[in-house]
């Protein structure tokens, strides 16, 4: 997973289209972006065989949960970072973070920068775990 960031590939899962999209838009000029609305929708793109170094995913969505998500991504898929977002319920998040199924946990509203930064740091831990 080296290169220039644009070759970096960030699949997205939130529920929420408005945040799916400010969060499409706040990552496009940095990484290739692919939005699913559905923990369902992503296991399909990452079951087609389409290649992304980061998953970036919201906690609380109906079906399946970001965090049993990343269950299955680090299961399945270990070589992909991921990152756990959560808005006014983070406890979830935390735990799922704390345990290792998240690199990192992106706080929502996210300030400027933020989330860029999180994927940046849990692409560095996946990368420097298999060094």
């Amino acid at each position: 997973m080296s290169g220039h960031l644009k070759e970096r590939r960030v699949l997205i899962v939130d529920d929420q289209p408005s945040l799916l999209n400010a969060l499409r838009r706040t990552l496009s000029s940095d990484y290739a972006v692919v939005a699913v609305e559905s923990a369902e929708e992503a296991l399909a793109k990452l079951e087609g065989g389409v290649q992304f170094d980061a998953i970036v995913t919201d906690t609380n969505m109906p079906g399946m949960r970001g965090p049993r998500l990343l269950d299955v991504v680090r299961t399945r898929w270990p070589d992909i970072a991921r990152v756990i977002m959560s808005g006014d319920d983070q406890g979830e998040a935390q735990v799922a973070y704390a345990d290792g199924r998240a690199h990192e946990f992106l706080v929502k509203p996210w300030s400027s920068g933020e989330p860029e930064a999180r994927i940046a740091a849990a692409i560095g831990k996946v990368e420097r775990r298999s060094l």
